[in-house]
């Protein structure tokens, strides 16, 4: 019998863990935890989150993509800012808002055939906005 012990590893990336413990039961177990943080809900005022929803709001306008589309996207935005806006903001439903924006500029970068891609340009916002919301990470795809 050997006196090696076998190495057993679990790896979560992409996820958000929050007051969560595991561990593995067995022989010889040594467990160690690792925690890298990126930003919080705590992290972004709604100044912040106003300034993030501004800066899409810039990107849509000036992104030549067909009006009727950039109309329809400026509206959940709108409601989204308004919401986040508010004293008692309701999240769900700025997440809600915000989801069909990314749906309105997903279709839209599907259609234009030019460098401009709006999805593209948007997305890093949206994930910057994650934690404030409480979404998961794959909630705009």
């Amino acid at each position: 019998m050997s006196d090696k012990n076998p190495s057993q590893s679990i790896n979560i990336s992409g996820s958000t863990l929050s007051g969560s413990q595991f561990g593995l039961a067995g022989r010889d177990l040594t467990q160690s935890r690792q925690v890298i943080q990126g930003l919080t809900a705590q992290d972004l005022s709604r100044e912040k989150v106003l300034d993030l929803l501004t800066d899409i709001e810039k990107l849509i306008k000036t992104t030549g993509f067909a009006q009727i589309h950039q109309e329809k996207a400026l509206r959940y935005l709108d409601a989204a800012k308004e919401e986040a806006n508010s004293e008692n903001t309701d999240k769900k439903f700025t997440a809600d808002s915000l989801k069909k924006v990314a749906g309105v500029l997903k279709d839209t970068n599907e259609t234009i055939e030019t460098g401009q891609k709006i999805w593209d340009k948007v997305q890093p916002i949206f994930k910057q906005l994650l934690p404030w919301l409480g979404v998961s990470t794959n909630f705009f795809s």
